[in-house]
C-alpha cells in the first residue's frame, strides 16, 4: 500500500514515559515517542468508529506500516516547513577558545569535529567485535560544547553533513546550529483514591511535559510538530497521543520525504557509506545489526558510533499484560559500512534502505524502528596524528 505523510500538531503539552517511576523526582520522559507508541496511536485512530469504539482486528492493525516519529518545523498553515533529524553521533561539538567577557550574554562560537573510524593496532588488547574505534584523528584540547541541540535541520545542516562532511566546521554562535528541545512545562498532580475519589495524602508527583514551541536565533517562536509516514487510510482531524492522552491535530501533507543526496549515491557506487538512524533501532545482538540491514554480499560494518542505549516497553492490549522491556540503539547512531557486490547491487540496496526501517524483527520494521538515512564516506580508517 502507498505510504502517506501526516503531521501531528500538538495542541497541548506532550509527555512520553521512559519506563522510570514518577514517584522519585520529576518525570521527564523521552523527548519524542518511541516508534511503537506512535504506531499504536495511528492504528488506534484508524480502528475507532464514530462513537469512539474499537471496530478493528488487532492482528490486521499490527500489519499497518508506520514510520516515525520525525520532528518537523511547522509553517503558518500547519505544513512542514523543514524536517528535523537527530544530531548525528559522528559530530562532536567543541567550545571555541573565547575570553570570558566575550562569552557573557552571547551564544558561544563553536567547532563541530567529525568522528571517523581510527586505524589502531590494539586488536590483541581490546575486544573489537563490534568494529573499529571511532574518534578524532587529530587531538583537540578544547572541551565539548555543553548546550548541544538534539535535532539538525535537513535543509541547511544535516543534508550537507551527509553529502559532503568536512573534518571541522565552524559555527557562529549568533547564527546557532540545530534546533533545541521543546520547552519543558512542569505540572504537579495528586493521586486519587479509587474508592473514595479523594486525594491520597502525600501522593504528589510532578510531570515535566513539553510544549512544542522553541525560540531560534533571529527568529520568533517556532511551532514544532511530528511527521509520520503510514499506510493508514482513515485518520481523524485530531487524536490523543502520549501520557494523559494529550490532543494533537492531524492533517495530511502533500510533500515528499527528503530524498537521498546525489553525492551520497556516488559514495554508494564507490563502495562506502555511512548510515544514520533517524529513529531508534532494535537489534537482537545489542548494537550489531542483523538481517534487517540486508547488505550486499561481501559488505562489512566497519564501525558504529552511538550514545547510551534506551529502553522501550508498553502495554500489550491483546494479552492484557506489560510488554517486555527491550533495549534500543538510540536515534542519531551512525554506522560506517564498506559495501560489497556489484555497482547495481549497491544502488539497489541504497534505494531500498533510504527512509526504511532496518531493525532485525519484521514487526519492529513494520512499527518503524530503525529508519535509516545514508551519508557519504571515503571508506578509510584514519591514523592518529
Amino acid at each position: 500500500m502507498t505510504m502517506r505523510i501526516f503531521t501531528l500538531d500538538p495542541r497541548d503539552t506532550l509527555f512520553f514515559g521512559d519506563g522510570r517511576s514518577i514517584t522519585v523526582g520529576p518525570a521527564h520522559g523521552h523527548l519524542v515517542p518511541a516508534p511503537s507508541v506512535l504506531a499504536g496511536a495511528i492504528r488506534t485512530w484508524q480502528g475507532l468508529d464514530e462513537s469512539g469504539r474499537w471496530r478493528g482486528d488487532p492482528a490486521d492493525a499490527k500489519r499497518i506500516r508506520v514510520q516515525g516519529p520525525f520532528p518537523v518545523i511547522l509553517g503558518e498553515q500547519g505544513e512542514i516547513a523543514d524536517w528535523l533529524f537527530p544530531a548525528p553521533a559522528d559530530a562532536l561539538e567543541m567550545e571555541d577558545d573565547q575570553p570570558p567577557r566575550e562569552r557573557e550574554g552571547a551564544p558561544a562560537d563553536r567547532t563541530i569535529n567529525r568522528l571517523v573510524p581510527l586505524a589502531l593496532n590494539i586488536a590483541d588488547r581490546v575486544d573489537l567485535a563490534s568494529g573499529s574505534v571511532v574518534g578524532m584523528p587529530t587531538p583537540d584540547p578544547r572541551k565539548p560544547y555543553r548546550d548541544t541541540r538534539p535535532w539538525w535541520r535537513w535543509s541547511s545542516e544535516l543534508r550537507a553533513w551527509l553529502a559532503a562532511p568536512s573534518m571541522s566546521l565552524h559555527v557562529d554562535g549568533e547564527r546557532g546550529w540545530g534546533v533545541p528541545a521543546p520547552l519543558l512545562e512542569p505540572r504537579t498532580h495528586v493521586s486519587i483514591h479509587p474508592d473514595t475519589g479523594t486525594a491520597i495524602q502525600n501522593a504528589l508527583f510532578t510531570v515535566n511535559a513539553r510544549r512544542w514551541v522553541v525560540r531560534l536565533p533571529r527568529e520568533r517562536l517556532v511551532h514544532l510538530g511530528i511527521a509520520v509516514r503510514t499506510e493508514a487510510n482513515v485518520l481523524p482531524s485530531q487524536g490523543a497521543l502520549g501520557g494523559e492522552h494529550r490532543v494533537v491535530g492531524v492533517r495530511p501533507f502533500d510533500g515528499e520525504f527528503p530524498a537521498c543526496p546525489a553525492e551520497v549515491l556516488e559514495s554508494v557506487k564507490a563502495g562506502a557509506v555511512r548510515l544514520l538512524l533517524a529513529t531508534p533501532a532494535i537489534f537482537e545482538d545489542g548494537s550489531r545489526p542483523g538481517p534487517g540491514l540486508a547488505l550486499p554480499a561481501g559488505s562489512e560494518v566497519v564501525a558504529f558510533a552511538h550514545q547510551r542505549a534506551q529502553v522501550v516497553s508498553g502495554w500489550d492490549y491483546a494479552k492484557r499484560c506489560p510488554k517486555p522491556t527491550r533495549r534500543m540503539v538510540p536515534a542519531g547512531a551512525v554506522m560506517f559500512i564498506r559495501l560489497g557486490g556489484s555497482t547495481a547491487d549497491r544502488e539497489a540496496w541504497a534505494e531500498k534502505t533510504w527512509g526504511e526501517p532496518i531493525s532485525d524483527e519484521a514487526q519492529d520494521r513494520v512499527d518503524g524502528f530503525g529508519t535509516a538515512l545514508l551519508g557519504a564516506w571515503d571508506g578509510r580508517a584514519h591514523p592518529l596524528s
